[in-house]
């Protein structure tokens, strides 16, 4: 699919991997609103995740063995 001349190439990158990140919690998942989730490994996907399922009203535990990620996604995933 071709990309409208006007849009910002540096935010359509993230497309894909936001649809990546929807796909893991999509109906397989079957969360709802109030319930709780984890997500193990926050790099860019696990981060996007977490901003999706709070987004949908999930409580979101983030776990990672890099304390720099664990910080990042701490800033950002509010």
């Amino acid at each position: 699919m071709k990309l409208h001349p006007d849009t910002d190439v540096k935010q359509a990158a993230y497309n894909t991997l936001g649809a990546i990140a929807m796909q893991g919690c999509g109906p397989g998942a079957d969360l709802r609103l109030g319930e709780s989730c984890a997500v193990i490994g926050l790099g860019l996907l696990g981060q996007l995740t977490c901003l999706l399922l709070r987004a949908a009203g999930v409580r979101v535990v983030g776990i990672d063995i890099d304390p720099a990620m664990v910080g990042s996604a701490a800033k950002h995933c509010r």
